[in-house]
């Protein structure tokens, strides 16, 4: 079946380089999870999470039996991907040249980044809550693959995906100091994370007009986009960011 992905235009774009964000659409979960919920530790079924990442998988041209995401912890850690990996690292940071594998990880107001070049055929994926967006997870990323695969940042298209927007982000003491180094980030009260992801790319080299922001909130948009705002704290869902390399 077809699912409705949201799809970056300058993304669309890299020859060989296949990516989508799923939505809450086209799955069999029920209840609070329906219905493409993609995550195993919310209280879904397992049988029905199988299901949904098997259609997620497809519908980028993919196996289920390939898809890599891992244990996210809130952080900047890195994990490059090979044709052997294998298991869930714990990471927020996915970067690959691999094309047995296809890289996903999963979001309900956090923020995702895709990342493709198209010189030296390397992918990666971030996911960037506010503590991975203080520390600087996209920036990880990009320095991850100039290191490891040789791209230059210059080189590299990136997609800043659905999450919860300035419109609704509203944060505490704790969020504010950890980005006192960029009070421009806050109106307010509320965070700007789309703000804080774009500039942590630019910052690693990655030229503005590169940078593709989907601008769409979760919590603003959750009867299409899982969001751990709007189901006021009860688990949510998740959706997944994926991206892989074509043979």
């Amino acid at each position: 079946m077809s699912l409705p992905l949201f799809r970056f235009e300058h993304l669309s774009q890299v020859p060989g380089v296949v990516h989508g964000v799923s939505t809450r659409v086209g799955g069999v979960s029920e209840g609070r999870c329906e219905s493409l919920n993609v995550s195993y530790s919310v209280g879904d079924v397992a049988e029905n999470v199988d299901e949904n990442l098997h259609r997620v998988a497809t519908s980028v041209g993919g196996r289920r039996k390939d898809l890599f995401g891992a244990c996210q912890v809130h952080g900047r850690e890195v994990t490059v991907v090979t044709d052997e990996s294998d298991g869930r690292p714990k990471c927020d940071v996915l970067i690959t040249r691999s094309r047995a594998k296809t890289l996903m990880l999963r979001y309900a107001d956090c923020t995702p980044v895709l990342l493709a070049d198209p010189v030296q055929k390397a992918i990666g994926v971030v996911h960037a809550g506010w503590r991975g967006s203080a520390v600087r997870a996209a920036e990880a990323a990009v320095v991850a693959m100039r290191d490891e695969f040789g791209s230059n940042p210059g080189d590299l298209v990136a997609g800043i995906g659905p999450a919860i927007g300035p419109c609704c982000y509203t944060v505490g003491e704790d969020v504010r100091t950890a980005f006192a180094d960029r009070p421009q980030l806050f109106a307010e009260g509320r965070l700007d994370l789309w703000e804080a992801n774009r500039l942590a790319l630019i910052d690693a080299g990655v030229p503005a007009d590169q940078i593709e922001v989907a601008g769409i909130c979760t919590q603003c948009n959750a009867d299409t986009f899982f969001s751990h705002r709007a189901n006021g704290g009860q688990p949510a869902g998740r959706f997944a960011a994926v991206i892989r390399l074509q043979c």
